[in-house]
């Protein structure tokens, strides 16, 4: 998805600016853990720390501009793409 976005911004002859390119949709780590362990192995542990300046709280991509002045529309959801990229992974070894 981030490539189709990368090559509709590169053929787009209106390109004013910066796109956030992502799948739209507002994912916590945890949620991130749980899919990775679901894929991996679900005994990771995970060491919570405390918050170290600067840190944000929340972050997603908002692909509105991207979406209305490229076309771009992500078509592999976060489960599936994590799952594509740990199979290639896999198979560079």
């Amino acid at each position: 998805d981030l490539c189709a976005g990368i090559r509709q911004a590169l053929e787009s002859e209106d390109v004013t600016g910066l796109y956030h390119l992502g799948s739209g949709v507002e994912t916590s780590v945890n949620r991130l853990v749980e899919h990775i362990r679901s894929m991996v192995d679900d005994s990771i542990e995970v060491l919570y720390e405390p918050r170290r300046a600067g840190e944000i709280d929340r972050n997603y991509s908002d692909i509105t501009r991207a979406r209305s002045e490229l076309g771009f529309s992500p078509s592999v959801g976060l489960e599936e793409g994590l799952r594509l990229t740990w199979k290639w992974f896999e198979e560079a070894q």
